[in-house]
Parts: structure tokens; sequence; C-alpha cells
């Protein structure tokens, strides 16, 4: 526990030790420190260095265009849609565009509203396979596609024609422009050679199969098509027997009488001498049809009647409640057999049973199941006689925490529980009528309760909740933080030689460049995931100064930091921050301050 709680102040420690830099206003990076200029909140200063921006690809300068706020200036390296290489700065908020920074005079230069001066090979578009927008009101309304196709976007061409207006098409002439060109009616000269207005007639047919008929016109105008069904009347034409087509009038009465309120009449059920193995018998009275239903019996399937009745075969009833309102009488039909009388699925529950009072003098009987026996009779109920002392009002026996006269396992089966702290592990004794559990404190070499007192505790330990620090018990500290230190704290630092490699205990190392570049290595990353180092160079020599040499820090087993074998500490009173990603080394700062 004490190892968790080390860990916990060193992480707690960093946090604080990050922040120190944004409580100062103003930065100096590089030589001469104690001088910065008044006006500036960041100056740097050297001789033989310069600012390096971030350079970043397509998928950079994304990012960047939906999410950073305007004045954001990076280096794009080019190859990609953004176009050239160049410096590129933020002009808008979020969702902005990225605007590279150039001359306006020069090839590639911006395009002005009021134009601009043309010269040999200038032009408006894209260099590369990507559509040129022509936009209004910040809407796409026409685009010349990459591949040289105009589209207009939807709405924009009004197809609303007055009937005033002719009919207006563009059409693409030989030499690549567009025209307008009046189409008339007459470009759809016939429907099946039929021209202008059509009247369109509905007949039956004497045949098998739908016609079609463009008949002659009836005048000049209009034309005439005859859309013909053949009727359904049951003859065989041509050896087919129609399928489809229109309904006969004698098929159409008999469907009325089917459909009339008494079209179907279903008589009281028959008696049972009169029973009909199909259960029910249909009977033609005039033009109505009377169904006879049969009562069912032991033989004859049929209805259920007001009358004694005796069903055979298996009956289900499923998915809804099943009321008996009487006695319901079960009898074993083949008690050689030795299936159940009565097999219940599911949960029962028994109502108006009569409570009882039990006499400790008295046995009773317990209905239970047998666990050990296969098919039906793991369901079956059984029968067990228990003496009444064992099913007293408080459970089994009595159990209390002070010690009774009985001694174990008489009589009545009285218990008493006891505690002690004895011993090196959880452990449950007897002696009489007492049963003690014995729960020690725990060290850190046994396991055991938490106490009041000092303690020491071995072993990994991880907390789900909050972790409090010196703060009153009773009272914690309100804070979303996971982890919450009411005090001072410290945690561990060394000056490290130079070609030492940091160690698992680590957490701040002082290195210092003397003489050739120094190195210092990083322990494995696959050993040590999520755990932070700070690397600080001090100088050499006092006064420092900016041409102390490099300190050079290194990774082992092919690993990286941020992509890159090793980094360079080359400014005096600077630290960088990594950790393990469980893979490789990720730099989290680089600055003056931890």
């Amino acid at each position: 526990m004490r190892k968790s709680l080390r860990i916990a102040s060193m992480v707690l420690a960093a946090l604080l030790f990050f922040s120190y830099d944004s409580l100062k206003a103003q930065v100096k990076i590089g030589g001469n420190p104690a001088s910065i200029d008044p006006a500036a909140i960041l100056e740097l200063e050297s001789t033989r260095k310069g600012l390096l921006l971030p350079r970043v690809d397509d998928a950079g300068m994304a990012a960047i265009s939906n999410s950073a706020n305007a004045g954001f200036l990076v280096y794009y390296i080019g190859g990609g849609p953004a176009g050239v290489a160049g410096l590129f700065v933020k002009t808008g908020g979020v969702g902005g565009a990225m605007v590279r920074v150039t001359t306006e005079g020069g090839l590639g230069g911006p395009w002005k509203q009021d134009g601009n001066l043309g010269t040999a090979g200038s032009f408006l578009g894209t260099t590369n396979n990507f559509p040129l927008d022509f936009k209004t009101n910040g809407a796409t309304r026409l685009t010349i596609g990459a591949d040289g196709k105009l589209v207009f976007a939807a709405g924009v061409v009004d197809d609303a024609v007055p009937a005033t207006d002719g009919n207006n098409v563009l059409v693409l002439a030989t030499d690549g422009t567009v025209k307008k060109r009046d189409l008339a009616q007459s470009s759809v000269t016939s429907l099946n050679a039929l021209k202008g207005d059509l009247e369109i007639s509905l007949m039956d047919n004497a045949g098998i199969a739908p016609e079609i008929v463009t008949a002659p016109p009836v005048g000049a105008t209009p034309g005439r098509i005859e859309l013909s069904f053949p009727t359904l009347t049951g003859q065989v034409i041509a050896g087919n027997t129609p399928t489809y087509g229109f309904m006969h009038i004698d098929d159409y009465t008999k469907l009325q009488d089917l459909m009339a309120a008494d079209g179907i009449k279903v008589l009281p059920p028959l008696t049972v001498a009169n029973a009909v193995a199909e259960g029910a018998v249909f009977t033609k009275n005039g033009n109505k049809w009377e169904l006879a239903l049969s009562p069912a019996t032991e033989t004859t399937a049929g209805i259920v009647t007001l009358g004694a009745q005796t069903f055979v075969g298996d009956k289900t009833f499923s998915n809804q409640k099943t009321i008996f309102d009487g006695s319901v009488e079960i009898k074993r039909v083949n008690p050689a057999s030795g299936a159940p009388t009565l097999l219940v699925e599911g949960a029962t529950t028994l109502k108006s049973v009569a409570a009882q009072t039990l006499v400790n003098t008295d046995n009773y009987n317990l209905l239970l199941q047998d666990p050990s026996a296969t098919g039906d009779a793991q369901y079956e109920l059984k029968k067990v006689t228990v003496p009444g002392w064992k099913l007293t009002s408080t459970g089994i026996g009595q159990i209390s925490t002070t010690s009774p006269t009985p001694a174990v396992g008489d009589a009545t089966g009285n218990l008493a529980f006891a505690t002690a702290t004895t011993g090196t592990d959880f452990a449950v004794t007897s002696t009489g009528s007492t049963v003690t559990f014995a729960l020690p404190n725990a060290s850190t070499a046994d396991r055991g309760v938490v106490s009041t007192g000092a303690q020491e505790f071995g072993g990994d330990k991880s907390f789900a909740g909050k972790v409090h620090v010196g703060a009153a018990f009773g009272t914690p500290q309100v804070s979303p933080s996971n982890l919450i230190v009411n005090g001072s704290v410290g945690v561990k630092f060394r000056t490290a030689p130079a070609g030492s490699t940091i160690g698992p205990d680590d957490y701040i190392v002082l290195i210092a460049a003397a003489g050739a570049a120094t190195t210092i290595s990083l322990p494995n990353a696959t050993e040590c995931s999520g755990r932070i180092y700070v690397i600080k160079r001090i100088p050499g020599t006092n006064p420092a100064t900016e041409e102390d040499n490099n300190v050079v820090v290194n990774t082992t087993g092919g690993q990286t930091i941020n992509g890159i074998a090793s980094t360079t500490i080359s400014v005096v009173h600077t630290s960088i921050t990594v950790m393990s990603d469980g893979t490789n080394w990720q730099m989290l700062s680089r600055g003056t301050g931890f």
C-alpha cells in the first residue's frame, strides 16, 4: 500500500510541476536567460539555432482546420490536395480554412475579386484531381468535375416552364458550347403507330389471356387502344381453361350468398349418437350453407359442450392462465409405469394454505426433490421427516453471540459466535458450543483486516475509488481528482552519471553535459507501460553557456521517442518529460520547467 501511495504522490507532483511555466508571465528560451524583451510573452535567442514550425501533411491540415482556432501557423509539406508546400495560417474559427502565406504578385497568387492582370499560362481552377466549385450564399451551385463534366446542383435549373413558353432544352454543340433549343411536342411521334390524343377502352374477350389491340382511328383523331381481359366462364378454350380474368355473374352471386349475414349458419351441436369422425358437417339449405358441429368424445374430434365429456390425447395450454373453478381430481392412469401423477414445470404458487404453529417436540414431514435422480424422477417430490427442534421461528436451531449452556450438536442446536485477531490467516475454530472467527491484522507477510493502528501492507494494491492522503477521517477533501493530498509532497530525484540507464525507481533525473556529448538511456518501454520520467540538463560549469555540449537521451531495443531513436537536450536548464505507452516512449513536454 505504501508503494502505491508513493507512486500516486509522484504523479501528483509531476502534475504540479507541469503547471510551472503557465504561471509565469514571460518565457525566455535560449542564451542569456536573465534578459528578456519586456514587450514579448515568448522570446527566442540564439546565434546558431532557429524556430522550427510543425510540419504537417494533408491529414494534419484537415485536423487543424476542424479543431484549431484562428492564428494557428504550420508548415505544409505539400504533395496533396492542399497544394504546394509552404507556410499556412488559420484565418477562421473551428472549421475555417487554412490559407497559404504568399505574395500578391508572383505565379500562383490569389485571384482578386476585381480581376487579375492576365499573363501567359494564367488560369482560374485546380492543378490536381479535384473539382472546382462555384458557390453563392455558402452553397455549391455549379461544379466543374475533375473529369471536366459540368454539374448543376439540385434546384439550380428551373424546370417549371409556363404554359406560354416553348419547350426549351440545353444542348451541347459540336464546338463544346451550351445552346438553347426548342423541343416541339411532335418530337414524340407515335404510340403503337397512333399520334396525338388517344382513347383507351377496357373490355372482355372470349380468349384465355389479356390482349392489347391498337384499333384504327374512329376518325382522323383520336386513336384508340383496347385493353381486353378474358371472362371466367369455366369453359375450356383451345384446350386451355382460363385461370384469371373478369368474374362471371353466377360466381358473383355465389360469393354474395356466402358473404350475406346468414350465408353460413352454425347449427346447435349434434348429439353424441350422430357425431361424425370429421367433427363437423356442411349442408346446403337452398342458397344457404349450414354448419353442424359434433361434440368431442374419446373417439371423435369435436367441440367442447356444456355437458360431461371425456377427452383423450395430450393437451397443452401455453402462454395463458388456466383456471379450474372447482375441485380438480388427478388420477394415475398406469401406476406400473412409475410416471408421476402430477408434473408441474415452472413457478408454482399455492394459495389458502393454513399456517401451522411448530412445536419442538414434534416431528414434521418436508417435501423435497432428489437432485441425483434422472428423467422425470428428478422432478418428483419425496417426503423427509425432520425433528421439530430444527425448525424454529429463527431458522435451523438458534444462533447467539453469548455463550450458551448446551454443547454443539445437542437437542436444541444452539450455537455462539466469537471473534479474535490471533493467527496469521483467517480461521474458524470451535470449542464446545462456541464458534470463533479469527481475523488477524494485515501485515507485509500476512493477510488480514485493516486496523486503526499503524500498519504496513505487502503486495500491489489497486484502488477503485478516490484516495485521500492527510485528510481528517470522516471529512475527506471534496475534489473530482482520484488522488487528493492534503499536505506536502516529496518526489525522488538523483544526479545520474554520463552513460547510465534510468532505473525503475527513478522519477526526476538530473544530468550534466561534460566534455563530449553525454548520453543517458531509457529502460525498455514494454516493461513499464504508463511510467513517467523527467530528465533535466544541468550546467556542467557555472556560469552556464549555450556552447556546453549536448545531452543525448537514447532508447533501447529499437524503440523510439515520438518516432525517433533518440532526442537531444541542447540548451542548459531544459527538461523533457517522457511516458511509456507500452511499446515506445512518448514525449509529453519540453521546456525550462518540469
